[in-house]
């Protein structure tokens, strides 16, 4: 809010308070002014949370910015050199970036002698121009600093961006800009209020949408930003409206003077309660993790697992809805939040789940349409079928809601369910595509061993009758065009026989558009379904579910076709359920 004197109104919840005033464009020294007080005061203050600045293991490479811009910057190798530097987070827009704006194996020669900031795109300009004002000799643009027609280097440096990004001094988002011409500065709007005298009432007028316009800007529709923002322990955001400031303790806004701290707040999630970024893979791994007694705290140590396990799936559900401009970029574009997560207790990582709750990771479904701008639904191979990037689209989890779990929160019920039914995993084999990225793209071929209960299910389809349970999902399902819940209206199950004319009162989601499932008017088609979960639901005390994977017969194996949901009570006992050996491609 503002009024025409300058004087910046803040509305917040029931608080008003004086705000700052905006100026005309983010390129002006006050904004800067302000980037730069909320680095010394993050730094300053708020102790290990955020990380003070300190030297650090340099990237790579990094490009060595002059102390004007009338002198060449160079891109340096840095061999085990020290430093601070800071990070650019851009889009590479529709129709990228051009083959002498990149490092290539071709040009990185001329790169290393020297260039001017002027022959680069105004976005790099700008991050350069950012970066000197607030006093770093280095910065680190993917662009320039990854060598990008040498695939060996390419998955090499894709595998350090927990490094890259979690070491920085600071990383400068370039939100609004939807590719590198665009630049990061820009015009805001000048709108004001009128003012009255001291001594009577003000006119407050919200003149945007603050913190929430972060959503609909252009760097938050690319995949791979949701790792860079989870990351960096510190970011500066370039907004359509204002600058914004997000670190380990809240958000920042231009036209404030205290903190706002959003529920849910992007960056506190995955690493909430952590140490230093570069301490975030061994906290809480090993025996130092115990209490002042001398032994663990079995009970904390599950819900500490448990709840970083919630928060990927999270950090997954928030990628799954965003686009890549490459296909084989899926498992990359995370590769350095998962290194940048993993503790012991995790387990491996196996192509984009946890070992540690694996099965309970696997109910994962299509949420909404299934399909994707910018991503590619072919029959390219995308990943392994129990694997939540073999979807392509945006996706979410029956089982670890953020209040509940089956594993905590239904402790003695599930642990009967789990001595009887539960799936165990036997073994597992994952071809990453390089060496350099062992959490980078998988080959085709990669599976997993798993032993669980099984029985016969039939699925056929009907134009009246919708089978959608109650209590699986936080929406009830309906056959309205409007509703975004994905179960399958007027979807037939069956159990153990195909002229069994019992239909279960189950329900049954597809995984995507091309896995051969029939889904309209068809004859009824057969799959084997293995129990992977049993949970109450949201409700707790209602509509107790059993969850199962749909599994396509292949060759010597099984594919993931769907997933599969019964009221707990029509399952029968588990004489009817027949364990077995699984290979899941």
């Amino acid at each position: 809010m503002k009024c025409n004197d300058g004087t910046q109104i803040r509305e917040y919840g029931d608080e008003i308070s004086l705000g700052r005033p905006i100026v005309d464009n983010s390129k002006d020294d006050e904004c800067l002014n302000i980037a730069s007080m909320w680095l010394a005061r993050c730094t300053k203050y708020h102790g290990t949370k955020c990380r003070k600045l300190q030297n650090v293991k340099l990237p790579t490479r990094l490009l060595q910015i002059p102390r004007s811009n009338a002198e060449s910057i160079r891109l340096k190798e840095t061999g085990e050199q020290t430093g601070q530097y800071v990070a650019l987070s851009h889009c590479w827009g529709e129709n990228g970036i051009d083959d002498q704006t990149k490092t290539t194996s071709e040009t990185m020669g001329d790169k290393m002698h020297g260039f001017l900031a002027s022959s680069l795109p105004q976005s790099f300009q700008d991050a350069i121009y950012i970066a000197r004002r607030l006093g770093f000799e280095y910065i680190w643009i993917d662009a320039l600093c990854i060598i990008q027609d040498d695939l060996d280097d390419w998955s090499r440096e894709a595998s350090q961006m927990a490094e890259v990004y979690g070491n920085a001094s600071l990383t400068i988002s370039a939100d609004r800009a939807r590719d590198s011409k665009d630049g990061i500065f820009g015009q805001r709007s000048t709108h004001r209020s009128p003012c009255f005298d001291q001594h009577g009432e003000w006119f407050l007028q919200k003149i945007g949408g603050g913190w929430a316009t972060i959503d609909s800007m252009p760097l938050s529709q690319r995949g791979w930003t949701v790792q860079e923002r989870f990351l960096s322990p510190r970011t500066i955001h370039y907004l359509e409206e204002q600058l914004a400031w997000e670190c380990r303790t809240g958000i920042y806004l231009e036209e404030h003077r205290s903190c706002v701290v959003p529920t849910g707040h992007f960056s506190q999630g995955l690493f909430q309660g952590q140490t230093e970024q570069s301490d975030m893979r061994h906290a809480g791994s090993g025996p130092e993790n115990v209490h002042r007694n001398g032994k663990k705290d079995l009970r904390d140590e599950l819900m500490n697992t448990t709840f970083r396990v919630h928060s990927w799936n999270e950090c997954i559900r928030e990628w799954s809805m965003r686009c890549l401009t490459v296909p084989s970029d899926r498992f990359p574009s995370l590769s350095g939040l998962a290194t940048a997560a993993e503790t012991h207790q995790m387990g491996d990582y196996i192509a984009g789940l946890w070992e540690y709750d694996i099965f309970n990771s696997m109910s994962w479904f299509p949420d909404g349409q299934l399909t994707v701008e910018g991503i590619t639904l072919k029959s390219t191979y995308k990943g392994p079928s129990w694997s939540w990037v073999s979807a392509g689209c945006p996706i979410y989890w029956c089982c670890g809601f953020p209040s509940y779990n089956p594993v905590i929160h239904e402790a003695e019920i599930y642990k009967k369910w789990d001595k009887t039914l539960a799936p165990r995993l036997l073994r597992h084999h994952i071809d990453p595509s390089r060496l350099t990225d062992p959490k980078g793209e998988v080959l085709k071929g990669s599976y997993l061993m798993m032993q669980g209960y099984t029985r016969e299910i039939y699925v056929g389809s009907s134009r009246t009758i919708s089978s959608c349970p109650k209590g699986i999902s936080r929406r009830e399902c309906c056959n309205e065009p409007s509703c975004r819940q994905p179960w399958e209206p007027g979807t037939l199950v069956r159990m153990d026989s195909i002229a069994n004319k019992w239909n279960v009162p189950g329900s049954f989601t597809r995984d995507s558009i091309d896995n051969g499932v029939e889904n309209a008017d068809s004859k009824i088609k057969s799959f084997v379904c293995v129990q992977i979960s049993r949970q109450m639901g949201p409700d707790k005390c209602e509509h107790p579910k059993i969850i199962g994977l749909l599994l396509d017969r292949m060759d010597d194996g099984f594919k993931r076709v769907g997933l599969a949901t019964f009221d707990l009570s029509i399952c029968g006992p588990s004489d009817d359920w027949k364990l077995r050996d699984l290979k899941l491609y």
